[in-house]
């Protein structure tokens, strides 16, 4: 392990920057849980990017036009907060 860790140049100094294996083991129905909502996740940036590149595309979504034009304009980087934002509350 630390021959890998020094040829990926994973030292601080002469110390490495993890000295131990740490293997994180689920359940089959934990493990289903989390594979369902990365694919709904995943699914959801796709359509998310789509929409910050193409305005027709960002039309169909029926946006205020406030909501429009702050999504068009705001860097992917606060995912999250833009899938909040396409939202419409009732």
């Amino acid at each position: 392990m630390r021959g890998e860790l020094r040829k990926r140049g994973l030292y601080f100094g002469e110390r490495p920057l993890c000295t131990v294996l740490r293997p994180h083991f689920y359940f089959t129905d934990q493990w289903s849980y989390l594979q369902q909502e990365t694919r709904f996740s995943a699914g959801v940036r796709i359509a998310h990017d789509a929409c910050m590149r193409d305005a027709k595309l960002r039309g169909q979504l029926f946006l205020e036009p406030t909501r429009s034009s702050c999504s068009a304009s705001t860097s992917t980087a606060s995912f999250p907060g833009r899938v909040r934002g396409l939202i419409r509350s009732s």
